[in-house]
């Protein structure tokens, strides 16, 4: 650890040293009263050296304009002297914050002061969860040090201590030229591009690194499909006039007469779309999502993510660790109050996305919210999917199930869907509070037999199901006028992975979409995945044995349902591959896992699919990467494969997912870790944060966004 603080320090030293003072004029007429982000700041001084290394004046000419260019669309701050000064002083923090984005409990405590909170507890969770200034700096370390093995930043931080002890600094090229064609460093969700992603431990070799970034880009396409703001403006379309609103096939009157209400990780930018289109018709509005994604979004250059200052939707925050709190029901309150409130010539716009659920909590009484956060606990811990935690949901609250509409009567309904459930039934997303429900009480008590947890439920939920139900049951629905409700899906995990397809192919691949319902127990999903790879490899030899391959589709076809059809067209597109020139095939799959939680680890569903993937590839692949030269046809030469949320979230931590390579096992055992024993914990989050300096976490933030899980297997071929 210490010495890698003295090389952090190294080379921030070139921030302070090198652009601080040698560029001083530059940055000053660049930048004005903006700031370039350290890490950004970072990657254009590196590759402005490599123009250097290169002596190559044209290229130096390019990396000083694009330093300015850049620097004019980057967040207002007071300057770039004082956004250096304070990511080098937050070194403070970084120590247990660097490979676990923990924090000390004396740092957890001072920070929650800082931030307002009277109340905290010192865990794992909460270090994990924490957001502000510390969650971002943690971030951005992670990344510079992912960085520090590349080759081009050991040069860097060497010239740093020649120029040091040279006592000279190096002059920049103040030169302009055309910088049209140049791609500017990412400032969104996306991963950092420049410098390279870092090179692995012994057993991950450069090839496996750039598989890895294949992959992310991948993913980070599939995301940037199904961004909120996209999709809701390209669903409300408005006359020429701008009293006439079209969703589909069906106009309403504008006149003043539209209020907003929103549930879910994606409706603040759903939200923002809205009042950019019809902001001035807008009465009032209410939404409620997750704690802190305000904050995140401002320090992350995601204003565009958020409403503006003046509008006249109001944002309430809760549901910390996608958990019904007291800020969360104070906001299903406010909606409630709305809802109740609008008349028949009003415009009603609900907004939903996923985690709706956890962020509109409702209970009917005798249910509390204590009871129901007890209940959701208990189901998740019990391995229940999100249909089966929806159908029990709708029975015990006032606004899931239909209860949403039924309240908001006889005004005019739209609700704008964004589905985080596989099949995309729309009576499940966040419980359906605008569609009709056609569940029962027989399926709630059905659920809560299989999950095998009757007799712990808490007593009012039990008193609930057995004596009230049939309130809502018939009488409910008709008092409901369901053509008064247009219910409108905007975006799905399928546009995302149509999407994923898309850049893999522009990328080199030839891509094959598996599924967008993958289900069931995370682990073995992954191990699955690798088992289809192992398939498709056989069917690159020209001999082969006949029982292995037998039995291997025998498996795929009866344990995860993959029909022969699929299966034999995903071996033909790999020996299309092969004759091609092409790099290989990217089979893209969507959907959502459960984990059954065995252990007090730190870990998600895509964590924990992503490492037990590693351990089945080693397993099935023993020489990958080490056939060559063989008269026969080429077998894969790597495998690698990513798991990760499309809400950025997997779980209680920052991390997304994991995207493993065949070398993690062995690089874990370099690192005294034993894969098995943290997977066998449900600690996976910590594992993957351990193993070559955290270089398997995918962590993209808080992407605003939330269609599921994206899966992407790359199987390369010589």
């Amino acid at each position: 650890m210490k010495s890698y603080i003295f090389v952090l320090i190294k080379v921030m030293s070139l921030f302070r040293y090198n652009v601080i003072l040698t560029s001083k004029k530059q940055i000053k007429r660049s930048c004005g009263s903006r700031k370039l982000m350290p890490q950004q700041l970072f990657c254009l001084r590196v590759q402005y050296e490599q123009g250097v290394s290169k002596n190559n004046s044209n290229i130096k000419e390019q990396r000083s304009d694009k330093l300015d260019s850049v620097a004019k669309d980057l967040l207002p701050a007071k300057s770039i002297h004082h956004s250096v000064n304070k990511f080098l002083n937050a070194k403070v923090h970084h120590q247990r914050s660097i490979s676990k984005y923990s924090l000390t409990g004396q740092q957890l405590k001072k920070e929650y002061f800082h931030l307002g909170k009277n109340n905290y507890q010192i865990t794992p969770v909460n270090r994990c969860l924490i957001s502000g200034n510390l969650y971002g700096i943690s971030r951005k370390l992670l990344r510079i040090k992912e960085n520090l093995s590349h080759p081009l930043v050991v040069q860097y931080s060497t010239t740093v201590n020649q120029w040091s002890a040279a006592g000279n600094q190096p002059t920049v090229d103040n030169s302009r030229s055309n910088m049209a064609d140049t791609e500017h460093p990412a400032t969104g969700f996306h991963h950092v591009k420049c410098p390279s992603t870092a090179h692995g431990g012994p057993a991950v070799s450069d090839d496996d690194v750039q598989l890895m970034n294949d992959a992310r880009k991948i993913f980070d396409e599939a995301v940037e499909s199904v961004l909120p703001h996209h999709l809701v403006r390209n669903k409300l379309k408005l006359s020429q006039s701008g009293t006439v609103l079209k969703v589909d096939e069906a106009e309403y009157r504008l006149q003043k007469n539209v209020y907003v209400i929103g549930f879910g990780k994606a409706v603040i930018g759903m939200a923002r779309a809205v009042d950019d289109s019809i902001g001035e018709h807008i009465v009032k509005g209410v939404i409620s999502v997750p704690v802190g994604i305000q904050q995140m979004f401002n320090e992350e250059g995601k204003q565009d993510m958020l409403v503006k200052p003046d509008s006249r939707i109001k944002v309430m925050e809760g549901a910390p660790g996608n958990l019904p709190d007291e800020a969360a029901h104070e906001a299903a309150r406010e909606i409630i109050k709305i809802a109740e409130a609008v008349k028949e010539d009003d415009i009603l716009i609900v907004l939903i996305s996923g985690g709706g659920s956890a962020l509109l909590p409702s209970p009917k009484p005798p249910v509390t919210l204590k009871d129901m956060l007890s209940l959701t606990r208990l189901m998740s811990r019990s391995g229940a999917n999100i249909v089966q935690m929806n159908t029990v949901r709708k029975e015990i609250e006032i606004l899931k199930g239909g209860g949403l509409a039924k309240l908001a009567q006889p005004a005019k309904i739209i609700s704008l869907i964004l589905s985080d459930i596989i099949g995309d039934p729309l009576d499940f997303i966040a419980c359906g509070p605008t569609v009709k429900n056609a569940c029962t009480l027989e399926d709630s008590t059905r659920v809560l037999d299989e999950l095998n947890i009757w007799s712990s439920i808490p007593q009012s939920v039990n008193k609930l199901l057995k004596e009230e139900h049939n309130k809502r049951l018939e009488g409910d629905r008709e008092n409901v006028n369901w053509s008064l409700v247009q219910n409108v899906l905007v975006g799905s995990n399928k546009s995302a992975c149509e999407a994923a397809c898309a850049r893999s192919s522009s990328l080199g691949y030839l891509p094959y979409l598996l599924s967008t319902q993958v289900e069931g127990e995370a682990q073995d999903v992954g191990r699955m995945y690798i088992s289809l790879a192992k398939y498709i490899s056989l069917g690159l030899k020209e001999s082969v044995q006949k029982e292995e391959l037998s039995d291997l589709e025998k498996k795929l076809v009866n344990t995860f349902k993959i029909t022969t059809e699929k299966l034999r067209e995903m071996q033909v597109l790999a020996q299309q591959a092969v004759t091609s020139g092409k790099k290989g095939v990217c089979i893209v799959a969507g959907g959502e896992t459960t984990v059954i939680v065995k252990g007090k680890g730190i870990g998600g569903r895509n964590q924990e699919m992503a490492v037990a993937a590693a351990l089945q590839l080693e397993n099935q692949f023993p020489n990958l990467g080490k056939v060559h030269g063989s008269s026969q046809l080429p077998v894969p030469t790597n495998v690698v494969f990513l798991a990760a949320g499309t809400d950025g979230i997997d779980g209680p931590n920052p991390a997304a997912g994991g995207v493993i390579s065949v070398g993690f096992k062995a690089d874990a055992a370099v690192a005294g870790l034993d894969v098995v024993d943290f997977l066998s914990r449900n600690d996976t989050y910590t594992l993957l944060s351990q193993v070559d300096q955290g270089l398997n976490h995918v962590i993209t933030g808080h992407t605003g966004t939330n269609v599921m899980d994206i899966h992407i297997l790359l199987i390369t071929t010589s």
